[in-house]
């Protein structure tokens, strides 16, 4: 008869006896039949637990309460608590897979199968950790901590190829909505790396490092290791792409500007290509006049094909641009220069004029006009000019020569022998 320990044990909870509680109930428990004695094993579990902390006893009876009831899933909670206190992680292990069986679906799911795959690590049990990983990916392929784990897991077994599916399933969930636009690029970044130094598999390393670049074309790590995949294959041509696809996406001119001279001297060095060459050198004057390397390539290609009068538009349009005094004086010499050999007199006076405007001491302009002048026998405006000239001459020899000039005009063209005989 049953019904005085029952009673007996009634008492005792009412007075929080949880140690002469757990005897009644130890009693009660060896007199009840197998399909009675899960309460008992469940509320023993309990009181060894937290009341009487006597933990052995505790996993004994939850254990006991698993054997006879497999979905206990107080039980089993219980048990991945203390099991984890003790450290028991082969238990600890068995205990959640059970839990596993019980939970479906949702993040209790999630938890235990990260939690049990890390059991397994603890355990060195590498084909388990692999299942969890399959697992945690095929049911939960969107979540950050399965793809975490499983990323994880496959590094540390040097799973590479499914390493690089992984990041591409993840991909292809993000690339779609452009605020993941900045983990897509990490993605990317892990896969072409992996692709290229662990895999061999350049071409995919190749395609992953050119969508990274597209994605962060400041990104100079990704471009270095991008140029060496690609300089070592050869293919100068998709080099040449990256280049221009990556200036088209730089905010900084210069930046822009530095991508775009890559990609020219790949198609003049690399390619041997003309045409792509003065494309993008072109591209590069229009964002910038003043750069110095298109406009000396595309200064050489006008003077090769003789092409003048684009040259002295070239040479014009980098003067208007350029900040040196130095420079500017230079294009605008160079323009009249070529202007005079194409008998555009007129044209290369006020061009002279110009430069002088910009520096009167610019001896380059002052020696032409003085050519053109006495050429058109414009005699005022040849001795004007003379006399600048003599105001910046420096040798005595060469002054006096200029000082000959002066008189011998006035001597000769205007008759005023007085006059002439002052210089």
């Amino acid at each position: 008869d049953l019904a005085p320990l029952q009673r007996l044990a009634d008492l005792l909870r009412a007075q929080d006896r949880a140690a002469d509680l757990a005897k009644v109930l130890e009693q009660e428990l060896a007199s009840v039949s197998p399909k009675n004695r899960l309460p008992l094993l469940l509320e023993l579990g309990r009181l060894y637990a937290r009341p009487l902390k006597t933990l052995r006893s505790a996993i004994q009876h939850f254990e006991a309460a698993v054997e006879l009831e497999a979905a206990t899933e107080e039980a089993l909670r219980t048990l991945e608590v203390l099991h984890e206190e003790e450290r028991n992680y082969t238990d600890l292990a068995r205990v959640l897979e059970k839990l596993l069986g019980v939970v479906e679906g949702g993040d209790e799911e999630l938890r235990v199968a990260l939690k049990l795959g890390g059991v397994y690590g603890e355990l060195k049990d590498d084909r388990s950790m692999l299942r969890m990983a399959s697992r945690v990916r095929r049911q939960f392929p969107s979540d950050p901590k399965a793809m975490a784990f499983a990323e994880e897991v496959y590094r540390r077994q040097g799973r590479y190829s499914d390493l690089c599916e992984l990041y591409e399933r993840r991909i292809q969930l993000l690339e779609s909505q452009s605020e993941f636009e900045g983990e897509v690029a990490v993605l990317l970044e892990r896969k072409g790396n992996i692709e290229l130094n662990e895999l061999g598999a350049v071409p995919e390393a190749i395609e992953s490092l050119t969508r990274v670049i597209e994605l962060r074309p400041e990104d100079g790590e990704t471009l270095s290791l991008l140029e060496r995949a690609l300089s070592e294959s050869g293919d100068w041509q998709r080099l040449l792409s990256v280049y221009e696809k990556r200036a088209n996406h730089l905010k900084e001119q210069d930046d822009q500007i530095a991508s775009l001279q890559k990609a020219a001297r790949i198609a003049a060095q690399q390619l041997n290509d003309e045409a792509e060459s003065v494309r993008l050198y072109e591209r590069i004057h229009a964002l910038d006049p003043s750069d110095a390397e298109s406009f000396s390539f595309l200064e050489r290609k006008l003077e090769r094909r003789a092409d003048f009068k684009r040259l002295v538009d070239l040479l014009l349009d980098r003067a208007e641009r350029v900040q040196a005094v130095r420079d500017k004086v230079e294009c605008i010499v160079r323009s009249a220069s070529i202007c005079e050999q194409l008998n555009d007199v007129a044209r290369a006076k006020e061009l002279y004029k110009r430069a002088l405007k910009i520096d009167p001491s610019s001896r380059r302009s002052l020696e032409a006009l003085a050519r053109i002048y006495e050429a058109q026998e414009a005699w005022r405006e040849f001795i004007e000019v003379t006399r600048q000239q003599i105001k910046l001459e420096t040798k005595s020899s060469a002054k006096a020569l200029l000082y000959f000039k002066c008189g011998s005009v006035v001597e000769t063209k205007y008759h005023q022998e007085k006059d002439a005989a002052k210089y």
